[in-house]
């Protein structure tokens, strides 16, 4: 970097994985970052110029970055490509690649198990039937909570979030293209006490969704009592 605060091309090499290291690094700039927003506008040009002549392996890592930078992609999701990428690179460590595949594979299980649950759930809703006016936004809602909580350890989190967006979006659903006004802001005034004796002034519809989220309501507290037992 020169002292006017500009990078040049002479003060690199052709150290494409320094390159690479830099780039992902400026992606974590914020507003008015002038050195961060100015290394990130270097190696996008240096290392897009660099593409025609790289290995196919390199290659694919550094359009992979350009597309999908690290800072800005699931974790989960980015480590599935970057898994290939690495098993294609000629330095990549045999066993660490093993393990990176073993906690894939272990972590994806995990996933596939929980949104069986969930799937049960919203099958024995039968949403499609009692509200046909909805959207079934069922794995987009999980597959949401995942970019924000993916570790293991956050499983019943993404589980009861997964229910609070789901009837989110059918309560969305239900305010902009079925309930008539009246029903609505009687709805409301329910929705704000959250208390199971006002479901009764509800029209069938608008009970069924109230219910759920009762029950989600004392998910998360039963969810909440038991956290603090075992802590």
């Amino acid at each position: 970097m020169d002292y006017d605060k500009t990078f040049k091309v002479t003060h690199v090499s052709d150290d494409v994985q320094g390159i690479l290291s830099l780039h992902e690094a400026s992606h974590m700039s914020i507003h008015e970052e002038e050195i961060l927003e100015e290394a990130l506008s270097f190696t996008t040009t240096h290392l897009t110029s660099m593409v025609p002549n790289l290995s196919n392996s390199l290659k694919v890592q550094v359009t992979e970055t350009l597309i999908h930078p690290i800072r800005k992609t699931l974790p989960w999701v980015g480590a599935s490509k970057y898994i290939n990428i690495f098993e294609n690179s000629d330095a990549h460590n045999v066993l660490l690649l093993k393990f990176e595949k073993m906690d894939f594979n272990m972590l994806q299980k995990l996933y596939q198990q929980e949104l069986n649950k969930l799937t049960s759930w919203w099958k024995k809703l039968n949403i499609a039937k009692k509200l046909p006016y909805t959207k079934d936004r069922l794995v987009e809602g999980y597959f949401w909570k995942n970019g924000m909580s993916f570790e293991p350890r956050y499983r019943r989190l993404r589980r009861m979030l997964t229910k609070v967006i789901n009837m989110a979006s059918i309560i969305d659903d239900t305010y902009d293209a079925y309930g008539t006004f009246d029903e609505l802001v009687i709805f409301t005034s329910v929705i704000q006490r959250l208390d199971i004796r006002s479901m009764d002034s509800l029209p069938p519809y608008m009970r069924i969704i109230y219910h759920e989220l009762y029950n989600i309501k004392l998910g998360f507290i039963y969810s909440r009592n038991k956290t603090m037992k075992t802590a």
